[in-house]
């Protein structure tokens, strides 16, 4: 039994009649619906006469110049190139990456030393250990500036959550002066950490967009075809 169709459906199959393209239960259906409904036999006609005006016209071909000129470029040149798929992920990754290490560097989110020299001094060294631990580690040493009194050091190599001691060591002619200890709390320093890793991440994000959506599927054109 045939599967009974819309009027509308199988008026979409008239040009596929038309072409005999249409499998046996599609042809059966549309020929039911042509004897059952006479006055789309005018529609058929009209199809009809269209088709024969159209495959009746003479076709055209290019120019002979035309002709050596696309299958000269066809030889030559290589349309389509394959973009890795990870290449977006990559760049994007990339972006991130290098943004957060140069703000990092540029904002410098940490806790902030600052001290004067006191006496003839040759270098500084500033040494880090956790709270409640006597395990001092260096962490920075500079050479004194001749005429510089005030110094400063940012530690940006600090968890938020951990609370650290500081000591400053002077380097003279004599014993090595220490500064008394000096306590701070990463915290301060969160919000700064927070800004730039939410930066770095959207910026990366909006990097994997723009490469994704400019390569699409993984193809595009390395030059196009000129005629």
């Amino acid at each position: 039994m045939l599967k009974k169709q819309s009027n509308e459906a199988l008026q979409t199959l008239l040009p596929f009649y038309l072409n005999d393209t249409l499998s046996v239960t599609e042809k059966q259906a549309v020929e039911e619906w042509l004897r059952r409904e006479p006055e789309q036999q005018a529609n058929l006609a009209t199809l009809r006469r269209v088709y024969s005006a159209a495959s009746g016209r003479p076709q055209t071909a290019p120019s002979p110049a035309v002709r050596q000129r696309l299958i000269a470029q066809m030889r030559t040149t290589r349309q389509l190139r394959s973009v890795p798929r990870w290449l977006p992920w990559a760049g994007g990754f990339a972006l991130a990456v290098t943004l957060l290490i140069a703000l990092w560097l540029i904002v410098q989110p940490g806790i902030s030393l600052q001290w004067t020299a006191d006496g003839p001094v040759t270098a500084f060294r500033v040494y880090r250990a956790p709270v409640g631990s006597d395990n001092f580690e260096l962490m920075y040493a500079t050479p004194a500036q001749p005429n510089a009194q005030e110094y400063t050091y940012i530690d940006t190599l600090i968890w938020p959550s951990q609370t650290y001691v500081y000591r400053v060591e002077g380097i003279g002619q004599n014993q090595p002066a220490v500064s008394r200890a000096i306590t701070a709390n990463g915290q301060g320093a969160l919000p700064g950490q927070i800004m730039i890793v939410f930066t770095s991440l959207m910026a990366g994000c909006c990097a994997f967009s723009v490469m994704r959506s400019y390569l699409g599927d993984g193809y595009r054109l390395t030059r196009p075809l000129r005629i």
